[in-house]
Formats: structure tokens, C-alpha cells, sequence
């Protein structure tokens, strides 16, 4: 592959600055920092980050968790309305752009 000699590479969108981390606190009452308006607090970064293990387990445990359907005070959520939303996917990284978190 031939590429000139004065060639630059777009970049755009590879990786940003990501805030720096936050320290926590014996009573684990301050939260500042984390960049603007905290995003980078609970940033998780890599799969073997405990938070991502333990997040992990936390969804399977509830997606796991039923209900007996005869058992009398149990009201489904269709006649209760209640509505779940499924925690989805835990995001790993701080993403590609930079403006994901102003939508």
C-alpha cells in the first residue's frame, strides 16, 4: 500500500479524553469530579473491572428471579401496569463520540 509522504490520518471519532477517576469516601457522600456533569464516575472500562462482574451478575440474578403463578397476591404487570424496562446491555468504554452523553 502506497500512501504520500505527508499523509494524515483521520482520527475523528477514535478516542477522546476521559475524565479522570474519582475517589470515593469512607461514608461514600461525595461525588464530585468525573468530568461535566459526573459522566465518567461509574465509567467501566475493560470486562474484568469488578463493577462489570458484578453488574453482570446483578442482571443475570434478576432476569433469573420468578414469580409462582399461583400464588395469589402475584398481579402481573400487564393488569398492574407496571412497566420493566430491561437493563440491556452494560456498556463498556466511554464510546466514539464525544456528544453521546448531551442526547
Amino acid at each position: 500500500m502506497h500512501l504520500k509522504k505527508n499523509m494524515q490520518w483521520n482520527s475523528r471519532g477514535d478516542r477522546y479524553s476521559i475524565p479522570k477517576p474519582v475517589h470515593g469516601s469512607a461514608s461514600g457522600k461525595v461525588k464530585t469530579g468525573g468530568g461535566k456533569g459526573g459522566w465518567g464516575t461509574d465509567l467501566i472500562l475493560t470486562e474484568d473491572q469488578k463493577e462489570y462482574v458484578k453488574a453482570v451478575t446483578g442482571s443475570e440474578r434478576k432476569s433469573k428471579k420468578e414469580h409462582d403463578l399461583m400464588d395469589e397476591d402475584y398481579l402481573p404487570g400487564i393488569l398492574s401496569g407496571e412497566r420493566r424496562q430491561g437493563p440491556g446491555r452494560i456498556k463498556v468504554g466511554a464510546g466514539r463520540s464525544v456528544n453521546s452523553r448531551k442526547r
